[in-house]
């Protein structure tokens, strides 16, 4: 812009990002030494990751209070006036949060899918390595919204506000928690060993 031509915003947004940006600035270092640690010093220090999270931004940081915005609008109570999408999410979240239904009514739904008790080999005493296919279990349980491997979503570009990227993304199969996940599986076989048996035990236990 030409110098003199451009005005001062006071709008409370220009205000309120102002201030967010500044809060997170570390000024006491030296931008032409370590331009991240002036720019972003203070938001790496005092931040703290939440448990079961292997990064943190400020846009999942925005993504936190929607979430806490949604869910106080599902907590309110049902009206007529409301949408029917809006109903439908209410009744849908309150069966979710129904813990005493689902223990009233347990696993006898999966075991009576057969398409999901003949993928596994400890619950189909005829299944066998010829006729698996892990190409076709993943693409069907992904469209039940089960992610047992990796997860696909669509997010903002963190370079370009503007544009949606898709992302491909592991599934932390370990114990929740900062350092955990990728670092684990990577560096420890013997936590996928244990993680191994662990499955194994469990999904035999079901049976009885």
């Amino acid at each position: 812009p030409v110098p003199g031509t451009c005005t001062l915003c006071d709008t409370m947004d220009c205000v309120l990002s102002a201030a967010h940006l500044i809060n997170n600035m570390n000024t006491s270092a030296d931008p032409c030494e370590d331009f991240n640690e002036f720019a972003c010093g203070r938001y790496i220090k005092e931040s703290q990751f939440p448990p079961g999270r292997s990064h943190i931004s400020s846009a999942t940081a925005v993504s936190d209070r929607n979430t806490i915005l949604l869910r106080n609008i599902i907590l309110e109570e049902s009206s007529p006036s409301h949408p029917e999408y809006l109903r439908k999410m209410k009744k849908f979240y309150q069966s979710c949060v129904d813990e005493a239904q689902i223990e009233v009514v347990g696993l006898e739904p999966y075991f009576n899918d057969t398409e999901f008790t003949d993928d596994w080999p400890t619950l189909n005493p005829n299944w066998t390595d010829a006729n698996f296919n892990l190409n076709e279990l993943i693409v069907r349980y992904m469209v039940e919204d089960v992610e047992p491997l990796f997860s696909i979503t669509v997010s903002t570009d963190m370079n370009d506000s503007t544009t949606n990227v898709i992302e491909v993304s592991f599934v932390c199969l370990f114990a929740r928690g900062s350092d955990s996940g990728r670092r684990v599986v990577v560096n420890s076989s013997v936590y996928a060993l244990s993680f191994s048996h662990f499955c194994f035990h469990f999904v035999y236990g079901i049976q009885f």
